[in-house]
């Protein structure tokens, strides 16, 4: 082999492997450092997305039980109107005389809309339960993370602790014997 009279002298070749060794050791450990500030943040952001998504939840169950609240008493008030038509005067004999009894009153659409919210409701829920996995994930990759080498060395530096998985269902959640006709 030739020379370049460039040649590292053998003294240093350790020092240069154990700063190479030292300078991968430091770059892993910001990345992973950073990976966890990230998680944390996300941690944070879909905890506030859940409690958005159930801001939601309640102000549609609220709509829906005024809805329902409102349609109950206005149509109880038709549905006496209409039948005290059909035993006066506006006996009913014929599909023409029932299709007259009819269109003298509003449509009767509380169930229509009473649908239309639970099923906005139940998308809401299903969104609810999306984000809710999706947390977590994210607070198991972080739990992981924090326990992992060589982060695991500044846990108690940073003061991360494990994010506890609070979620459970509640009994409204839960589909009852009695609703599955069990």
């Amino acid at each position: 082999m030739a020379s370049t009279g460039e040649e590292i002298p053998d003294k240093y070749n350790g020092l240069i492997t154990l700063v190479t060794v030292a300078i991968t050791f430091a770059t892993i450990i910001v990345i992973d450092y950073n990976t966890v500030i990230r998680l944390k943040s996300m941690i944070q952001k879909t905890k506030r997305d859940i409690e958005s998504v159930d801001e939601i939840v309640n102000t549609l169950i609220d709509k829906a039980e005024h809805v329902t609240d409102k349609y109950c008493k206005s149509e109880t008030t038709v549905y006496n109107k209409f039948a005290e038509a059909r035993n006066n005067i506006s006996k009913i004999f014929t599909a023409k005389d029932f299709k007259a009894v009819m269109e003298a009153y509003p449509e009767m659409q509380g169930n229509i809309h009473t649908q239309k919210l639970l099923n906005q409701i139940e998308s809401t829920e299903r969104e609810r339960l999306s984000v809710k996995l999706k947390y977590t994930d994210i607070v198991a990759s972080y739990n992981a993370k924090i326990h992992s080498f060589p982060i695991v060395m500044l846990r108690k530096i940073c003061k991360w602790e494990d994010i506890g998985i609070e979620f459970k269902l509640t009994e409204e959640e839960v589909v009852s014997d009695e609703e599955l006709g069990i």
